[in-house]
């Protein structure tokens, strides 16, 4: 499993990635000339949360795709200290992008991805060449939502407060109270919405968390950081920090989304082009928060169709990478890096096709 190590202004840390071309699921390299998309998670998931656009064809066969687990997050390490913040997370990608001297990219987010996603496009925008957000956070967190995640974690320090975890082992967790959780967040993530692969990423980002938030009082104040604190305490951003922004933004409303109506998604655009922008496109979709795990065939054009706009494939390139490694036909879906992690959980996609519309 490739990790990059990567010195900080905040310490040392570990980048556990992937990189998907269309010749091969897991390469060293991109692919020259062909447009790069990182894919930034959001809260309790980590990269596998992806696995409905890597294994997309419409996406592999066009582009580079990029996943990367942040700090603290996934298999990724580094300390997570009570000052982390969305800022120090967007830098860690500017470093990776720097260390593998990968030029500017088009960023695909998730939720409380999107405000990383943000604050990286604002500090560094030569790295940004597009941004697609689905399921952005409103300026400040709701009540309700607030009420709901502070539950989350409630039941979460009550099952894994006790000793037990160690580094890269999973901590004895307490099964009576770990399910209710467990039926919390997927009912924040995924709405009424189940398939194998809700499940599967489901417990996926359970084996990790019991790895990195679980076992020890410090270790939960790392998970209190980026599950409680990035939420209830995020920088409101305003028409300033939209302006220094300089790429075209696509924000993906998803109408199932229990937490974070279409009236913010609306007034995020208006605060976008009040700072400026004139690429700006507001799409809803049918869906709950994490609509690209159930409805992918829906946001994967959108992705698809904003990248395009700004920088169109080198058709050259693209040839000889289906030529020499595109698996399956137009509809088949592909083989992913996350494919062996799911698998242990159920989710098998070798038989799977997607309709064409």
């Amino acid at each position: 499993m490739p990790n990059l190590s990567l010195s900080t202004p905040t310490g040392d840390i570990n980048l556990h990635y992937h990189i998907a071309t269309p010749i091969s699921p897991s390469s060293p390299d991109i692919v020259a000339n062909l447009p790069s998309i990182i894919f930034i998670h959001g809260e309790y998931a980590c990269q596998e949360v992806f696995e409905a656009q890597f294994s997309d064809p419409r996406l592999r066969n066009r582009f580079n795709l990029i996943s990367i687990d942040l700090r603290g997050c996934g298999a990724s390490g580094g300390v997570v200290s009570k000052s982390h913040t969305p800022a120090i997370a967007a830098n860690d990608l500017h470093l990776f992008l720097e260390k593998l001297k990968i030029p500017g990219v088009h960023v695909f987010s998730l939720s409380i991805g999107g405000h990383v996603a943000l604050e990286w496009a604002h500090a560094h925008p030569e790295d940004v060449l597009s941004l697609t957000l689905c399921s952005p956070l409103s300026p400040e967190e709701p009540e309700d939502v607030k009420a709901g995640r502070l539950e989350v974690f409630d039941f979460w320090h009550d099952s894994s407060a006790h000793e037990g975890g160690t580094p890269d082992c999973e901590a004895d967790l307490d099964e009576e109270l770990i399910s209710p959780m467990v039926r919390g967040c997927q009912q924040m993530m995924f709405s009424e919405h189940a398939n194998p692969l809700t499940e599967a990423v489901t417990m996926t980002a359970l084996t990790h968390a019991s790895i990195n938030w679980a076992g020890s009082p410090e270790i939960l104040v790392s998970c209190r950081t980026i599950c409680i604190d990035w939420f209830i305490e995020r920088k409101v951003f305003n028409v300033e920090f939209y302006a220094k922004i300089k790429c075209p933004i696509t924000i993906i409303h998803c109408e199932e989304d229990i937490g974070y109506p279409l009236r913010y998604a609306q007034e995020f655009e208006a605060l976008l082009r009040e700072a400026g922008h004139t690429e700006v496109l507001l799409c809803q979709v049918p869906g709950p928060h994490f609509a690209n795990v159930v409805y992918p065939q829906l946001i994967n054009p959108i992705l698809s169709d904003r990248v395009l706009s700004v920088a169109t494939p080198n058709a050259g390139d693209r040839e000889e990478a289906l030529s020499e490694g595109s698996e399956g036909g137009h509809n088949a879906l592909l083989t992913t890096p996350f494919k062996e992690a799911l698998a242990q959980y159920g989710y098998h996609s070798d038989s799977d096709e997607w309709d064409s519309e």
